[in-house]
């Protein structure tokens, strides 16, 4: 346990904590090396069970908003980012008076999260923007325009976040000419890449033969079901193949088009053959991998997919 004297960060996401591999991956890592971390996030439940508001795992703080994440519309995502906002500003200012918080380490989307720490900030704690998705380029591919009034307010919360920010961490080094190109210092970017956690994905031993089962082919696409990440485009694959390969697709986590591909895996056909795993924790996801024959990405090329793949 970190002890009195020891350096405090606090950190505010619109996230699910124990699903969230990338924060924390950084709250664990902080955490291990004695920091005190603390981590304000939204409401999860696990596979029927809600998690408590204030709970500590692996040495992180965790302090969960009343805030349940929800797939929807424009204005649901508004709601959600505005209050995460609010009451995870509150609960920053509350952690700060209790006890001078050194770091406010902000994720977005939406960058503009930032602004929640500006009471620690505005009393000499040192603001971090961790940018894992530009917002700019994500709403452009998902609606093809590159000028219009959203891009461009997307653009201006983007500039004023950095401003805000005492240093801006991000994914990749595409992502580091990203942020250079929007005017950001090279020396406040940081890069933190998204590799994989050896404690929880140990390297194994390449099988004797492949796949186990001559019968049947099991896929597993594990992660967000949105615009740019094309699901759909393994179920088109899996129709085109039913009667030839025996094919089975698992998923592992949820998004707001997750219906969609299961209404078009109805109209192909193929329903029967996709299993829904749901949001797992981090240390459950190895296990499920270690189930499959095959893991899929169906990630689009484009302005955002780019960044990512390039």
């Amino acid at each position: 346990m970190p002890d009195r004297n020891s350096a405090r960060v606090a950190m505010l996401a619109h996230t699910c904590y124990l699903t969230d591999a990338r924060i924390r991956r950084e709250a664990e890592a902080l955490a291990g090396n004695g920091l005190e971390v603390h981590v304000v996030s939204l409401m999860e439940e696990m596979r029927g069970g809600r998690e408590p508001r204030e709970a500590i795992h692996n040495g992180v703080h965790i302090h969960r908003l009343h805030i349940r994440r929800k797939r929807g519309n424009f204005l649901r995502y508004l709601f959600e980012y505005f209050m995460t906002g609010l009451l995870g500003g509150l609960k920053l200012a509350q952690l700060h008076f209790r006890s001078r918080l050194d770091v406010v380490h902000v994720h977005n989307m939406p960058d503009i999260l930032i602004l929640a720490g500006i009471i620690p900030g505005l009393s000499g704690s040192k603001l971090v923007l961790d940018v894992h998705d530009p917002m700019p380029e994500l709403y452009m591919s998902w609606h093809q325009e590159k000028r219009g009034f959203v891009v461009r307010l997307l653009a201006l919360q983007e500039m004023v976040s950095f401003w805000l920010a005492d240093r801006v961490v991000s994914v990749n080094e595409t992502m580091r000419e990203n942020l250079r190109s929007k005017g950001v210092a090279d020396d406040k970017i940081f890069i933190v890449h998204n590799f994989p956690d050896l404690n929880h994905f140990q390297v194994c031993d390449i099988p004797e033969s492949w796949p186990p089962s001559q019968n049947r082919l099991v896929l597993l696409y594990c992660g967000t079901i949105t615009e740019h990440y094309d699901l759909g485009l393994a179920v088109k694959a899996m129709a085109r193949l039913s009667g030839e390969v025996p094919i089975r697709l698992k998923i592992m986590g949820d998004g707001n088009k997750l219906a969609e591909v299961l209404d078009l895996a109805s109209q192909l056909g193929v329903r029967d053959s996709i299993e829904l795993v749901g949001r797992v924790p981090i240390e459950q996801v190895a296990g499920e991998m270690r189930k499959a024959d095959v893991g899929i990405s169906c990630h689009r090329d484009g302005v955002f997919g780019g960044l990512y793949f390039s």
